[in-house]
């Protein structure tokens, strides 16, 4: 994967870096594709991110349903 696909996925380089345990001047150094010694890493790292954004919006549906609702 693309430091720029990567960087995409988790909103800038600082998320991207903050998501792998590394600095951001770390990341801004890597080639075009990201090393292979940060490829685990890099795969639970979405993996996370995927599952939080999959709660927040079972709980954003939940919102919208109580809400709904009360009307």
């Amino acid at each position: 994967m693309t430091k720029v696909d990567a960087a995409k996925f988790f909103g800038t380089y600082t998320a991207l870096a903050k998501a792998l345990g590394v600095t951001k001047v770390t990341v801004c150094n890597w080639p075009a594709d990201i090393p292979k010694k940060y490829g685990h890493k890099l795969i639970e790292a979405m993996k996370a991110e995927h599952a939080l954004r999959a709660k927040e919006l079972d709980l954003r549906e939940k919102l919208a349903a109580v809400r709904g609702g009360a009307k």
